[in-house]
């Protein structure tokens, strides 16, 4: 089975570079631009994995990996901020 991840950054360039490289590597990868979306698209793609930037231009990817924690359908999703 095909691991899926989740990309999270308001930078469109980076979004671009983070998902050429894992889906070169075997990956599934779905981005997001902004925060807004994010349990929806979560609940849509199942990741395994999510990668958020830290700094978001409308969310503090902070404040959403707390959120994501304290949810229990995606308290024992991986997240890794970058």
């Amino acid at each position: 089975m095909e691991q899926r991840i989740l990309v999270l950054d308001d930078d469109a360039d980076i979004l671009d570079i983070i998902s050429y490289i894992l889906v070169e590597k075997g990956y599934v990868v779905a981005t997001l631009g902004s925060g807004r979306e994010i349990f929806q698209t979560i609940r849509e793609f199942h990741p395994d994995l999510v990668l958020m930037d830290v700094m978001l231009g409308d969310m503090d990817g902070r404040v959403i990996c707390s959120a994501l924690k304290d949810k229990n359908e995606t308290s024992v999703l991986p997240v890794i901020l970058i």
